[in-house]
């Protein structure tokens, strides 16, 4: 539990600074970060193949840099139930 609270702090955290390095000035980030969002699991998986690789998982900021957590049976790639795991609480664009 402790570990998926922390993969969905870090996938917020880095969301949020991608939205404040944007130019378009504080109000703007504020609200940009309260409704930022993650791709869903269907958008992520290009070749549709069921699972998220690495390489996929590459367009999202962040979330290469929690995959080998988020990856909980050490396949290489991130589950339907993975990813929602991770993503849990957070909304999907």
């Amino acid at each position: 539990m402790y570990k998926k609270i922390l993969i969905a702090v870090a996938l917020s955290t880095v969301s949020a600074l991608a939205v404040a390095a944007d130019s378009h000035g504080a109000a703007t980030q504020s609200k940009a970060a309260k409704n930022s969002a993650v791709p869903t699991f269907e958008k992520l998986d290009k070749n549709h193949d069921g699972k998220i690789s690495v390489d996929e998982a590459k367009t999202v900021p962040g979330l290469s840099a929690v995959f080998g957590r988020a990856d909980e049976d050490g396949n290489g790639t991130l589950s339907k139930s993975e990813y929602d795991s991770i993503t849990r609480g957070m909304k999907h664009s």
